[in-house]
């Protein structure tokens, strides 16, 4: 991504890239929505965790494919960690992710300002319109406030260049999937005999391919008797199924 980004109208010979995982949300006090990781934070380090980052930066007077990786945490939570279970630390993530530094996410805010120091003139990429509000774009907000000769760009069109051509790890997961789902669905079909409930079929769909090894659903099921089947993205899924629908 790095090699790409001095490919894309920039002049500075210095980048770096934060990418932001996704932010842990409640539907009401103390009960989470099912936490969806950002797809392109999780291609490109594989961590699960909410409220984390990655950046990827070239090293002034330096050369790529020279650049240093580093991975910024929540600082862990002895009351939160009772309740949830362990969490990634700073001392495991460098072994888990393979970056060469791991720090917490409050220290943020001052290895962008080190590293500005550092680098006279350098571009910042970051996907600023990813999320309305997180703890990571208030701080490069913060940030480039601060610093307003610094030109900062959204990666995501090259980071969904680099995302299309699959590894032979990928295809072999992505067949692994279509299989998972077609058998799931043969599932659902012979489990759809009228009058049934659409949360039941819904239910089904999830449950055999959970049972197949899959950890979520890439989208939630739609499951539309009679004239609901009309709409595309019907998600109610609270109505009966009658005979002839």
């Amino acid at each position: 991504i790095l090699k790409n980004s001095q490919e894309a109208r920039v002049m500075s010979s210095n980048h770096l890239v934060i990418l932001s995982s996704s932010t842990k949300l409640f539907m009401s006090h103390n009960i989470p929505y099912p936490f969806r990781q950002n797809t392109d934070f999780l291609y490109f380090s594989g961590f699960k965790e909410p409220g984390s980052a990655i950046v990827l930066h070239t090293q002034p007077g330096k050369e790529l494919p020279d650049f240093v990786s580093a991975v910024f945490i929540p600082k862990s939570d002895s009351h939160v960690e009772r309740w949830e279970g362990p969490k990634t630390d700073i001392d495991g993530a460098i072994d888990l992710l393979g970056v060469d530094s791991a720090h917490y996410i409050d220290d943020l805010q001052t290895f962008l300002h080190s590293y500005a120091t550092q680098s006279n003139e350098f571009s910042l990429w970051y996907d600023y319109t990813a999320e309305h509000f997180s703890p990571i774009k208030e701080i490069v907000q913060d940030f480039l406030a601060g610093h307003s000769k610094i030109r900062c760009e959204s990666p995501r069109y090259l980071i969904q260049q680099l995302r299309l051509i699959k590894s032979p790890s990928e295809v072999k997961l992505m067949r692994k999937t279509c299989r998972t789902a077609s058998e799931a669905l043969l599932e659902v079909m012979k489990f759809s005999r009228a009058p049934v409930l659409e949360s039941h079929l819904h239910a089904k769909m999830e449950y055999e391919c959970r049972v197949r090894g899959a950890d979520y659903l890439a989208f939630p099921p739609v499951v539309a008797g009679g004239s609901r089947a009309n709409s595309i993205h019907y998600l109610s899924n609270d109505q009966q199924v009658k005979h002839g629908e």
